[in-house]
């Protein structure tokens, strides 16, 4: 499907790679949704000390931050490339 997509946007070149999956391209972005509702299925509790998370070093204390949190670090990782 992604060499179709290059090829289709005028790559002059797609190599198919041996991978198990295409986990830093756009193409896992439909996976949020399920990732999403997975961490709202879950229960966690406000935190008595900040985090500090790796999406924009500011500190989360309430749960729903911590979640949002989680969904945007893993978004963040399907958008690594030349132009990011």
């Amino acid at each position: 499907m992604g060499i179709n997509k290059a090829k289709e946007s005028g790559a002059r070149m797609a190599i198919e790679l041996n991978v198990s999956g295409a986990f830093h391209s756009p193409l896992m972005a439909s996976a949020r949704e399920h990732l999403a509702e997975v961490l709202n299925s879950l229960e966690i509790s406000d935190t008595i000390y900040p985090v500090f998370t790796n999406v924009d070093s500011k500190p989360v204390i309430k749960s729903n931050e911590i979640k949002d949190s989680l969904i945007r670090i893993w978004e963040k990782t399907l958008y690594i490339g030349p132009d990011q």
